[in-house]
């Protein structure tokens, strides 16, 4: 039997929320950026405080990419294993420059053999620094708002390109030639500003607003002493830095400016005074998008060099996120250890062109718009300051370290990472 308090809590997330902007969310691209109300990283939050602020501070030491099969590769080779620099010349119009260059390469029998004009590309993707704000605020019946503002600075450097073209034709010598001998000239050219080479970006996610709703549900058994129960409904705000379509992987700081809301619970339970362990689930809405979008406009292109924009509208697929986790508590006074496990998977995305020019079915069918999948564990070890303060103190600090590390995935780039949290609770 539901109690009166308790539809009395629901009752006021659906009116907070209902004065909450409904737009954007968290994981619209294939990499593990900070998520920084995550509960593997998070404060220990129970609701009781009137305040929590927290800063988080985050360094990457290493990348890794995960083809379709869920094989290691560079960060370069996600979609296809080498990129064919005479299939991005095919689908366009009979009078376009393009169509131009890929019929004198025809002429003398230039066709995709496999290996002439076929590149080998890779590069290191970095996350040089990340962080986030973030700020809880009590509200009656055990509700909690929260606000979450996340930052970083990537880079992609050590970009590099082996050709796998052979000397043993005129037609290698002539791909050579016109081509891979000088691609990123030609390219940048023929991809209306595509610049395959390294990059630097620094900017703001998008900014995150979420309700809150815990209980506390006290055990009198020997073993098990607490049952804790968190629900919460958030959306963000979608002023995050945008993907840039003339950079390679280039992902969005945030939602790429798509609408989302989003879903949680988690259980926790507290085991012997000393143990906890829970779950956690997420479900993101992400709303669809009008953007210029690079396409394929040949069956066989690869998908680092399209060299074709378009406007179109991008159907996002959900994204889930599960969590486990287990934490030794109060081993030491005011300490805690925890082991955790995330998985996200994104579902595929639908793409539609707002132009007849190019096929409908091939530039739908393109590894980037399938679904992927991270996997990763997370270690955290926190002091709580809470155990050595008064009663009646005003705030008090608490910190963490933390790591995340990858080891599995599907068409995704992944980064190891180490980082910190502080935070004062008033």
């Amino acid at each position: 039997m539901i109690s009166l308090e308790m539809k009395k809590s629901f009752l006021s997330i659906l009116l907070l929320l209902w004065h909450v902007p409904i737009m954007a969310s968290t994981f619209v691209a294939p990499i593990n950026l900070l998520e920084p109300y995550n509960v593997l990283i998070r404060p220990d939050i129970s609701g009781c405080e009137p305040y929590v602020f927290a800063m988080y501070t985050e360094g990457g030491f290493g990348s890794i990419g995960y083809n379709e099969h869920g094989n290691k590769v560079n960060v370069m080779q996600i979609w296809n294993q080498n990129q064919s620099t005479l299939e991005m010349l095919q689908g366009f119009a009979v009078n376009n420059p393009i169509t131009k260059l890929a019929d004198l390469l025809r002429a003398i029998s230039a066709d995709d053999d496999g290996v002439r004009g076929h590149i080998v590309p890779c590069a290191n993707l970095s996350l040089r620094f990340a962080g986030a704000f973030s700020a809880y605020f009590k509200l009656p019946h055990r509700l909690m708002i929260s606000a979450h503002l996340p930052f970083a600075m990537m880079s992609l450097s050590d970009v590099s390109y082996v050709d796998l073209t052979e000397d043993n034709t005129i037609a290698d010598i002539e791909v050579k030639e016109q081509i891979t001998n000088n691609l990123g000239p030609i390219i940048n050219q023929l991809g209306q500003g595509l610049d395959i080479g390294p990059w630097h970006r620094i900017g703001f996610g998008d900014g995150i607003c979420i309700a809150h709703w815990m209980e506390d549900f006290k055990q009198t058994k020997p073993f098990l002493k607490n049952v804790n129960v968190a629900l919460r409904l958030g959306t963000t705000i979608p002023f995050g830095k945008k993907s840039n379509e003339n950079l390679l992987l280039a992902f969005p700081f945030g939602n790429d400016r798509a609408g989302t809301v989003f879903g949680g619970v988690g259980l926790t339970l507290t085991l012997a005074q000393c143990l906890r362990a829970g779950f956690d689930i997420q479900l993101d809405h992400i709303f669809g998008s009008i953007r210029t979008r690079r396409i394929k406009t040949a069956p066989q292109q690869t998908e680092l060099f399209l060299l074709e924009r378009i406007a179109s509208y991008e159907d996002h697929g959900l994204t889930q996120e599960f969590n486990l986790f287990g934490e030794c508590i109060n081993l030491l006074p005011g300490t805690s250890f925890l082991l955790g496990y995330e998985y996200l998977k994104h579902s595929d995305d639908v793409l539609s062109l707002f132009s007849n020019t190019f096929s409908y079915d091939v530039a739908t069918n393109a590894q980037k718009l399938y679904d992927w999948t991270i996997h990763q564990i997370v270690v955290r070890f926190a002091i709580n300051a809470d155990a050595f303060c008064a009663q009646d103190a005003t705030f008090a600090p608490s910190g963490s370290l933390f790591l995340r590390l990858p080891f599995n995935g599907r068409r995704a780039t992944v980064m190891s990472t180490i980082g910190a949290c502080l935070s004062i609770k008033f």
